[in-house]
């Protein structure tokens, strides 16, 4: 039974693959081994929200996923850098969104781009990798949800990119004594379709100002799992 969206915390995203990235850098020193997850967990809200907006599919375009430490405020180590289609399991299991090798250090901001799609990424893409993304370049989309309010469908398509900065506190160390680390990142849905006094906001809307409450909410649902 899928989950509905404002009935739900969405603990974390996403994971479309779990090898390594292959443009990920070769690191010239120590390094340990970093995975990433992801899980959907949902929290019971009032029946009135859960008889209003259910979610079917959640889907969002990721780029460029960054680890930094205190000294390192530009470049960042990449974890993967390559745009890839995330599809959020909304029946609550723990995803991976990926492994990677990582110099020792303390990472304390996990930086990436929730990412519009546009036809220069697309025609960059490998032909076996392009149906995935077909639906975001040709709604020049970053987020695609999909569901149904008072069992009416809708499709909300957020068209912006979201860049995302998240500082982690205590930092992520990877040393000698700590070679196989994990983070996990959370999203919870349950702000999404509402304003800042609470009241919900059709999907359906053709309001600009309205979709873009939806897609900073979406933005600002992102964090790192405690």
């Amino acid at each position: 039974m899928k989950k509905l969206f404002a009935a739900s915390t969405i603990a974390a995203l996403l994971i479309i693959g779990c090898k390594k990235d292959d443009a990920a850098p070769t690191a010239t020193g120590s390094t340990g081994t970093l995975t990433m997850t992801l899980q959907y967990t949902p929290s019971q809200l009032p029946k009135a929200y859960a008889d209003t907006i259910k979610l079917d599919t959640v889907r969002l375009v990721l780029k460029e996923i960054k680890f930094k430490t205190k000294s390192d405020t530009v470049n960042g180590n990449n974890f993967k850098t390559n745009p890839f289609v995330m599809t959020v399991d909304l029946s609550g299991n723990v995803q991976n969104i990926g492994v990677n090798d990582l110099p020792y250090g303390a990472y304390n901001r996990i930086e990436f781009s929730v990412h519009k799609v546009d036809s220069v990424t697309y025609n960059a893409l490998a032909a076996s990798d392009k149906p995935s993304f077909a639906p975001f370049v040709l709604n020049s989309a970053s987020v695609i949800v999909k569901g149904r309010i008072n069992d009416t469908s809708f499709t909300f398509y957020a068209k912006v990119h979201m860049p995302q900065k998240i500082d982690v506190d205590p930092a992520i160390v990877i040393d000698e004594n700590n070679k196989s680390v994990s983070v996990g990142l959370t999203i919870s849905s349950f702000d999404w379709f509402k304003d800042k006094s609470g009241k919900l906001i059709d999907p359906r809307t053709k309001d600009q100002s309205l979709v873009s409450v939806i897609e900073n909410n979406i933005k600002n649902s992102i964090k790192k799992k405690r």
